[in-house]
């Protein structure tokens, strides 16, 4: 005998997903902020770290919510495949963005 009808499950299962990684973004998030405060890390680059932990919070749980949801693999690769060719077309133009993102991320953990 099933409690929740199955009907319900992905809307439970959405709503579990969602609470788990924004308590994720949280934690991350104050670990940051202590690090950054502890070392007395520049500002902006705090905040650059902070908008890097909120896009792969988002984009996680964008990709936890279509496995739900049972978008099928393949069409979700004719879309991923479109959206990064558009991006490495982009990147090819600007190449030096992806570049200046690592060495950011690099420099807040060990500038000294």
């Amino acid at each position: 005998m099933n409690i929740i009808p199955l009907k319900f499950m992905p809307f439970m299962s959405s709503a579990i997903l969602i609470a788990v990684f924004i308590i994720i973004r949280f934690i991350l998030r104050r670990i940051v902020k202590k690090y950054a405060r502890k070392f007395e890390r520049v500002e902006h680059r705090t905040g650059l770290i902070l908008r890097y932990i909120d896009f792969f919070a988002i984009f996680g749980a964008i990709l936890g919510l279509i496995v739900i949801w049972g978008v099928r693999i393949q069409d979700l690769g004719w879309v991923i495949s479109s959206v990064f060719a558009v991006i490495g077309i982009g990147f090819f133009a600007q190449w030096s963005i992806l570049s200046n993102i690592t060495s950011g991320v690099i420099m807040f953990f060990t500038f000294p």
